[in-house]
């Protein structure tokens, strides 16, 4: 999923909900340096994932029976 930049007027409203005063050049500073970060991000979301295929699925496995268990411990 692609990040976006925040618009100016979202940088002011979450500034105010955390009592930061920021100015025009303040906002427009603030979005110059996320815009490299959040380009960084959208490139790595376009990658593949690239994942081998599954030579050995996993089962969801099986409880032993008493026998079984007791084996196991004797082994010890």
């Amino acid at each position: 999923m692609p990040v976006s930049l925040p618009t100016p007027d979202q940088l002011k409203r979450i500034a105010e909900k955390m009592n930061l005063s920021l100015t025009d050049a303040d906002v427009a500073s603030f979005l110059g340096l996320m815009k490299p970060s959040i380009d960084g991000y959208n490139v790595v979301d376009q990658l593949p994932d690239n994942l081998p295929p599954v030579k050995y699925p996993r089962t969801p496995g099986y409880r032993p029976g008493p026998a079984e268990r007791m084996w196991i411990l004797s082994a010890r």
